[in-house]
């Protein structure tokens, strides 16, 4: 079915608003999506839902301390390739709206779902926020206590889809009432703003930057922060996501771990280092 959405500001009216939660931040080391969730809205309202848990399949869910899903809940849930078709014959054709979509689209492409169509016509709240309020402040729930949305139940992923779909509502309104013209992908092109205040963090080691010291050095020069030693806590913006060292998949101990699990447990907003090299304006 092919669903008519209001494409001339390029936000439609008419999408489906989708979260994960998952037991980790590596997909492709094996973290796996556990709670997949989406919202069905048409004309801006709520017409139905799709949630499930996913039995992760063997992998740990190393973010229970987070989203307070049990391993036994899991036990006898169906797997991720039992609910996909369901799942793509519920959202349809429709725009996917969510915060911090790349995260979900890189959990979803992990377990080989062709998600190139999905993402041609996704709406990232993230992103919309950014090229009105700048890099600092955007976090989910950030964002939702300045709209006065409720926000109490974080880490359920059909209830930060709900969330994310009340978000996205009110940044076209603010977007469209402060741009008053036809919005095209330049308006939303976030890539020449500066990182004006925000804090980040990064963990593991990177390609585009063997010494990581480099990365310290480009948040400060663009005018951004990186305070407690580049490990996430509570007020960090953005964590730079790099591949995983020995000590990051395997001692729960470390600090390393730590921060993983604390830029779940704060929302806090996870990237790659080409979309931080993306922030910079850095070819």
């Amino acid at each position: 079915m092919t669903h008519s959405t209001d494409q001339t500001a390029k936000f439609p009216t008419s999408y489906v608003s989708v979260d994960t939660e998952t037991t980790g931040l590596y997909p492709m080391y094996g973290d796996k999506i556990i709670q997949l969730s989406a919202i069905k809205y048409i004309d801006d309202k709520l017409v139905d839902t799709f949630d499930t848990l996913i039995n992760p399949d063997g992998s740990n869910n190393n973010a229970k301390s987070v989203n307070n899903i049990s391993e036994s809940s899991l036990k006898n849930q169906p797997t991720f390739d039992e609910v996909i078709g369901d799942f793509v014959n519920f959202v349809e054709d429709l725009p996917w709206v969510g915060h911090n979509l790349s995260f979900d689209f890189s959990f979803l492409k992990s377990e080989e779902l062709k998600i190139a169509s999905f993402k041609k016509n996704s709406v990232d709240t993230l992103q919309i926020a950014r090229s009105i309020y700048g890099n600092k402040g955007n976090k989910l729930q950030q964002l939702a206590k300045k709209f006065n949305i409720d926000y109490k139940n974080l880490h359920n992923s059909l209830y930060d889809a709900q969330i994310a779909a009340s978000l996205y509502q009110h940044l076209r309104s603010v977007f469209q009432t402060n741009k008053c013209k036809k919005i095209n992908k330049k308006d939303i092109d976030v890539t020449n703003n500066s990182l004006s205040g925000a804090h980040f963090a990064f963990t593991g080691s990177f390609k585009e930057f063997p010494d990581r010291k480099e990365i310290t050095k480009l948040i400060i020069k663009n005018g951004g922060y990186v305070p407690n030693g580049h490990r996430c806590t509570s007020v960090t913006d953005f964590l730079i996501l790099g591949k995983p060292t020995a000590r990051n998949l395997t001692d729960k101990a470390n600090k390393r771990r730590q921060s993983m699990i604390n830029a779940l447990k704060y929302n806090t907003n996870i990237i790659t280092a080409n979309e931080f090299i993306s922030m910079l304006g850095e070819k």
